[in-house]
């Protein structure tokens, strides 16, 4: 998810659609994603 976001191919709402779920639950999925890989 957090992938297909950052390509800017994708938008959250669009991504959420595909998965079945919140954009939230895709902003919160990228957020996470960027924090573990900037450790």
């Amino acid at each position: 998810m957090a992938r297909a976001y950052r390509s800017g191919a994708y938008t959250m709402r669009e991504i959420a659609e595909y998965f079945g779920m919140h954009y939230m639950t895709v902003s919160c999925a990228v957020r996470r994603f960027k924090t573990d890989w900037e450790r």
